[in-house]
């Protein structure tokens, strides 16, 4: 997983966010989430801790709030949120970036 947080940040806004994902080349889109959703099975242990953002894609519900994708670790298997990307975004939550 990738953090977006620089040194000394504890959290940022939801558009800096983005912009970070973007630069580190992990916007990866709700798409790419129903993948991983569908192969949980693969997403190592050690990420349970995390919430893992898909930022490439931005929902926008009825009362204008804009929400962004994320998968997070409950009940014994991961689920599907929406977080608002108008709230802080913390340390436990984290990008991914593509296999090197």
């Amino acid at each position: 997983p990738e953090p977006f947080l620089k040194k000394g940040e504890d959290h940022v806004n939801g558009e800096v966010m983005r912009d970070r994902a973007k630069e580190k080349g992990c916007d990866f889109g709700q798409g790419d989430l129903e993948y991983v959703l569908e192969h949980q099975d693969q997403i190592p242990k050690k990420l349970r801790d995390f919430y893992l953002v898909f930022p490439g894609t931005i929902w926008q519900v009825s009362s204008g709030h804009l929400r962004v994708p994320s998968l997070y670790w409950f009940g014994g298997q991961w689920s599907l949120s929406f977080y608002c990307l108008g709230f802080d975004w913390y340390s436990n939550y984290r990008l991914l970036s593509s296999r090197k």
